[in-house]
């Protein structure tokens, strides 16, 4: 890392969202600009109004070789309603989009639950951009010091949701290059069957997972908030 970047070390200072975007650049992404994709009520969303993050730690995952993304989770507002912005629903908003959600069974099937009831919580996101294998998650969080129980693996709604606010706002396709585990299961009744996401230029595509299997997916960590 740069040793000249003014890295403010204080656990305990609220980040500003203006901070965030002068830190993260164009892997930021803003309340304005979630909305022009996906509409919603600012007046609901006085949480989001700081970053639950030191600006030191959006400084190291800033960095070109270990770059992460930052976005807001907002609740999606349909003809004056608030509507549940579920996998379902934005495969709905882009239906006009041809190819951009593969046709394959795992997104269409509506016993699927993670499909029509997950949502993106009304929260700020800090995800790796690029899938990595677990010793590299490994080794990321002895650099940060950080621990295991400071990264999660998020739900499919959360990859696909930042995953088109990139591809609508940047022109970018993210998540690329390998599978990316995610935190749902298909089936509550086959807990070891997981869903995987693969994005590539301009489709999404979906899989189950097993740990049987011989290959293994990416992850792409959600860094935990380190302010509170």
């Amino acid at each position: 890392m740069d040793e000249n970047k003014p890295i403010d070390s204080a656990r305990d200072k609220p980040t500003t969202l203006d901070s965030a975007r002068t830190i993260m650049g164009p892997n930021f992404i803003s309340l304005e600009e979630a909305a022009t994709v996906f509409p919603c009520d600012f007046s609901d969303l006085l949480q989001l109004q700081s970053i639950p993050y030191s600006k030191g730690l959006l400084y190291q995952l800033s960095e070109p070789e270990c770059p992460f993304v930052l976005v807001p989770g907002i609740p999606f507002v349909h003809r004056g309603k608030t509507r549940p912005l579920t996998i379902a629903t934005m495969r709905d908003i882009f239906s006009n989009t041809p190819g951009l959600f593969a046709e394959t069974i795992e997104f269409y099937q509506p016993d699927y639950q993670f499909i029509h009831n997950h949502i993106c919580l009304p929260q700020w996101y800090l995800l790796s951009k690029n899938p990595k294998n677990l010793p590299d998650v490994r080794k990321l969080l002895i650099n940060m010091e950080m621990f295991q129980g400071d990264y999660v693996i998020e739900r499919a709604v959360v990859y696909i949701y930042t995953w088109l606010l990139f591809y609508n706002l940047r022109k970018e396709s993210i998540f690329t290059g390998d599978w990316v585990i995610t935190g749902d299961d298909f089936s509550p009744h086959v807990p070891t069957n997981h869903a995987c996401l693969f994005f590539n230029e301009n489709k999404i595509s979906m899989c189950r997972w097993s740990k049987r299997y011989d290959w293994k997916p990416g992850i792409a960590p959600f860094i935990k908030h380190d302010l509170t």
